[in-house]
């Protein structure tokens, strides 16, 4: 498992815990300040920003699941896998029932070529309760393809 000790804050990250502080639109907190920013970041493909403030965010609360979920799909962008896995294995522990980070845990494991294991990862999403909206993408995808198309 890659190490997901936290960084000390990056200033790489465009919006600091001060600023967020100071900011009166966002009084529920200044991790999820830098979640936002961090968010905000991904969606234009600043992914070493991202990271930079999702990281910060975990400094000031290490126990929100979104920001670990969050921090593992930036990490896949960047071709991390390892540590996006960690990301996503950190997040479960916090909310075991989160629905997200069990299908992107299992897309991480298929990147690092850990077939059977993603497909257990996908099980366990496949029997969650209750039903998602992930559960029908990942029968079809089943059904289109099986198993014949692994290389196991």
């Amino acid at each position: 498992m890659a190490n997901h000790t936290l960084q000390s804050p990056s200033p790489n990250c465009p919006l600091n815990a001060s600023q967020a502080s100071s900011n009166p639109e966002h009084s529920s907190g200044d991790h999820k300040t830098l979640y936002y920013e961090g968010k905000t970041l991904a969606r234009s493909n600043h992914y070493l920003e991202a990271l930079a403030c999702l990281e910060h965010s975990l400094t000031i609360k290490p126990c929100f699941p979104y920001a670990w979920i969050l921090r593992g799909e930036v990490l896949t962008q960047l071709d991390r896998y390892e540590d996006a896995l960690a990301s996503f294995e950190k997040a479960l522990a916090i909310q075991p029932d989160n629905q997200t980070a069990q299908l992107y845990k299992g897309i991480a494991l298929h990147h690092l070529g850990r077939y059977k294991q993603a497909y257990t990862s996908y099980d366990r999403l496949l029997g969650a309760q209750p039903p998602s909206f992930w559960q029908e993408g990942i029968h079809m995808f089943k059904s289109l393809f099986g198993m014949r198309w692994l290389p196991i």
